[in-house]
């Protein structure tokens, strides 16, 4: 199959899953390739992750480029951003925690950017070129719903560390490491 055939499948799923999200009430975007060389980008509001996040998180879910026709996968990219305010006295607790989090983790990571101050999970998952039509689909919607739940299950432990509300103890019991 051809880069070009390739990419409008991407295109054509990103877009079905954009359709079901905006089907469900999610606030959703799909922004489109303005050049070769860009990425579409499927941009969610999550409004419903975690216990305590009152301003939700925002996915982001792409398909990394392809470097040749002859690539054997191509990465899925999920982001979902939680946070983008960070209390500078509790940073080395953030740390901690995201270390600590990180290492249960089955896939994937939390990421804190220092110089854009975001706190965010990040799963990047390669995907086979020989996946395609329903079963690309099936793969692509696990990606994003584990990113989801990743996010989810321990997004109010940082967000409760970043606030200073509780203490690495408190997210050692909660992970059971």
């Amino acid at each position: 199959m051809s880069k070009q055939k390739l990419m409008d499948e991407r295109h054509e799923i990103l877009k079905q899953v954009y359709e079901d999200l905006t089907d469900e009430l999610y606030a959703a975007t799909l922004d489109e390739k303005k050049s070769e060389d860009d990425v579409e980008i499927l941009r969610v509001m999550f409004d419903d992750i975690g216990f305590d996040v009152e301003e939700g998180a925002i996915g982001e879910f792409l398909f990394m480029p392809l470097i040749s026709e002859e690539d054997e996968v191509q990465y899925f990219t999920s982001v979902l951003t939680i946070a983008n305010v960070a209390v500078e006295e509790n940073l080395p607790k953030l740390y901690e925690a995201l270390s600590i989090i990180n290492y249960v983790v089955p896939c994937g990571a939390f990421v804190y950017d220092r110089d854009n101050v975001l706190l965010a999970y990040k799963l990047t998952t390669p995907i086979s070129m020989d996946l395609h039509g329903e079963d690309l689909s099936k793969q692509v919607n696990i990606c994003m719903g584990n990113a989801v739940a990743i996010t989810d299950k321990y997004c109010d432990l940082l967000l409760r560390i970043n606030s200073g509300e509780i203490d690495i103890d408190h997210v050692i019991e909660q992970v059971n490491v």
